[in-house]
Formats: structure tokens, sequence, C-alpha cells
């Protein structure tokens, strides 16, 4: 952490005003479903996804009554990747030397995905010179995710899938001051709700 002015407060390690932060964020999540075919069976989908390296920077900046705002870029990120399905062999072909695949199915990927987060931190141990001082956040955090399809094929059209979301989280804390100018803040982020909207848009033109 990085303390960039001083302020007064009872505690003398809450006397800053503003500082940059610089976290990793490691998460567990847990996602099922239930789902059925044609036939009436009966099939249960789990996903689970565990983060354990995940740098983020934010900035941090006290109220009046020493509580705290936060700002923080969560996640930022574009990537791009390529996916393809080729015949290499067949009854008349086998694949060798100089054979030419024929593309069946593929897709050229861009992703691009962007988070932020806003916090809101209620801290105690105002009053006292404490080291260890606990506090509790409440935050609400946007995101865009976007993720555009080109196909190899000449006869399939471009996509485009597009998320706008938000998730809200209430956050226990402790942070322990070595000093007001560098302090380790742990914290636990429990998502309470997450919503969103999904939007698929499809590229093409047709001519009669």
């Amino acid at each position: 952490m990085v303390n960039l002015t001083m302020g007064h407060a009872q505690n003398v390690n809450l006397e800053y005003k503003r500082a940059i932060k610089i976290s990793n964020q490691t998460s567990y999540e847990d996602f099922s479903k239930f789902t059925t075919d044609t036939d009436s069976n009966l099939y249960l989908i789990s996903t689970t996804t565990i983060q354990i390296l995940h740098p983020t920077i934010g900035y941090q900046w006290k109220s009046k009554n020493n509580n705290f705002h936060e700002i923080e870029l969560t996640n930022f990120n574009i990537g791009k990747s390529s996916t393809m399905t080729e015949i290499v062999g067949d009854s008349i072909n086998s694949a060798g030397p100089g054979y030419v695949g024929i593309p069946i199915a593929g897709d050229h990927i861009i992703k691009s995905h962007i988070v932020l987060k806003y916090e809101y931190i209620m801290t105690f141990r105002k009053m006292k010179e404490k080291k260890l001082v606990p506090s509790f956040g409440f935050a609400v955090s946007p995101y865009y995710k976007q993720t555009n399809y080109n196909p190899v094929l000449s006869n399939e059209y471009p996509a485009v899938e597009r998320f706008f979301g938000a998730r809200f989280f209430v956050t226990p804390r402790m942070t322990y001051y070595f000093s007001p100018k560098f302090f380790i803040d742990l914290n636990i982020p429990i998502s309470v709700i997450d919503t969103y909207f999904f939007l698929i848009i499809m590229l093409g033109l047709q001519f009669r």
C-alpha cells in the first residue's frame, strides 16, 4: 500500500486521506443447474472455478467520519483465439504430405472483459490507537463482457455476444497497520446478488 497524503484521526494509523492499493484476488465459484433432454432424462451440470492469482489495483479515499470509499479496477483484458475443424482424410483421400484439409467449422474469436468495483468501507476502532482495525464493506461491481465470433466459413455470419451486469457484495475486512503509510488489508468479498443482461447480434447481409 502506498500512502499519498496525511490527515488527522484519533487512531494514528488512520491518519491518511488517500491510498493506492495493490491487491491479489483469490476467488472460488461453484455453479450447478439441472436440465432435461427430449427423452426426459434429467442431468445435473456443475461448474467449479478456482482462481489463485489475480492482481488488481485500487484507489481509496477517506470520508469525514473516518470511513473509506474505494474504486478498484478488478479486471481488464482483451484476448484472441481461433478454433478450426478440418477434414484431413476420407474414403478417397488420406492425410499426408501436401494434403490440404477442408474446413468444416471454426471461428476467430476476440474476447474483451472489464470489471470495476466501488465499495463503501465502515471502519471500527476509530477512537483508540490500534494496529489491527476491523471494517465492513458494501460494494457494487459493474462488468461488461464482449465476444466477437468471425467464422472461417463464408456461408456463416459473424456474431457478437455482449453481457452487461453487476454484482453486489458484502465484505468483512481486517486491516493490520504496520504504520500509517503501510498496511495489509485482508478481506472476503461475498457475492449476494448477480444480475446481467445478455445480447446476441448476428452480423450479415442478404441479397435477393
